[in-house]
């Protein structure tokens, strides 16, 4: 017959079952009999809560049937009687496989002595609960399988707390303390409640602001206009000094041709050409003064007629009487 134990006492369970198919190597049993032997020597000085982990990490290393006594009988004089109890019962199973009377009949005096001792913990979990999406229940953090939903099972003494949650659903927890003598504690799981529905989180309104001098619009000091000014005088200067420069050539070529002019004005032919090329020059000095006086003019309404950052300002006007630049401070 197969027996079902709390899942408290599966660190119990699991250093028999899992340990049992490891194979120990030689540094293993020695560090295993070192911890056995001063487990051992604890309990006999009755400190068996500092006991039960050097012979638990024993058995870890090197699994034996003696171990798991004496791993037995320190549960029990630690107060775990259900630990005690799924103990001695791997001890018989092991003692069986390893043909040993002595230790089996030990096992079997230890699990008669203790049976009625032990206190049993029933989980009840209703259908509508079990079949849930996602239902978990767990006693001490450990999963409970559904196979041991309704069934009483051994427990150590102490605090045991029980947590129902499933998908969708409020959690539910609840603690039962386990005393020391015999008893038969029962929970019973209730119907979860539905998970409130968050409602979308909604933005906070952004605030009207106006927008200030400081924040949001940057202040004009005119910069970029009074560049654009410069450089437009800059172009029309350089224009009128070109129309200057041709202006005298024309002037000199007026001269030279003269000298090629009789009285009545009649030239040769070396004269006629020095006057083209006059005429040429005169040309290109006219157009190049009426251009660098238009772009002079027009860099410096634009230069002064920047914005400051000061509150001084300059506007231009035409009137009648003519074009006027007016500044005000």
């Amino acid at each position: 017959m197969r027996l079902r134990f709390a899942l408290p006492l599966a660190a119990a369970i699991g250093l028999w079952s899992a340990s049992a198919f490891a194979q120990p190597t030689a540094e293993d049993r020695a560090i295993a009999q070192t911890l056995f032997d001063e487990g051992r020597a604890l309990m006999n000085a009755g400190k068996h809560a500092e006991a039960c982990p050097k012979l638990e990490e024993s058995q870890r290393l090197d699994p034996a049937g003696g171990t798991l006594l004496h791993l037995g009988a320190c549960y029990e004089g630690a107060g775990k009687l259900a630990s005690a109890w799924s103990t001695f019962h791997s001890a018989l199973s092991q003692a069986n496989k390893d043909k040993r009377a002595d230790r089996a009949d030990a096992a079997r005096e230890r699990i008669a002595a203790l049976e009625p001792k032990l206190s049993k913990l029933t989980i009840v979990v209703p259908p509508a609960v079990a079949d849930l999406t996602g239902v978990q229940i767990t006693r001490n953090g450990v999963k409970v399988g559904a196979g041991q939903f309704g069934s009483a099972i051994p427990v150590d003494a102490g605090v045991v707390k029980i947590v129902a949650k499933a998908t969708g659903k409020r959690a539910y927890e609840t603690e039962i303390t386990v005393g020391k003598e015999p008893s038969t504690p029962r929970v019973e799981i209730p119907a979860l409640e539905d998970e409130p529905v968050s409602a979308p989180a909604t933005p906070p309104p952004v605030p009207n602001q106006q927008p200030t001098s400081d924040t949001e619009t940057a202040p004009n000091d005119g910069g970029p206009q009074r560049a654009a000014g410069i450089a437009l005088g800059s172009i029309g200067l350089a224009a009128g000094i070109v129309g200057g420069v041709f202006g005298g050539l024309a002037l000199m070529k007026q001269g030279e041709a003269e000298d090629h002019c009789n009285e009545q004005n009649l030239c040769s032919q070396e004269g006629l050409d020095i006057q083209e090329e006059g005429v040429l020059f005169g040309n290109i000095a006219t157009a190049g003064l009426a251009a660098g006086g238009a772009l002079f003019g027009t860099g410096l309404i634009v230069f002064l007629t920047a914005p400051s950052d000061e509150g001084a300002t300059t506007t231009a006007a035409v009137s009648p009487n003519g074009f006027r630049l007016i500044h005000r401070w």
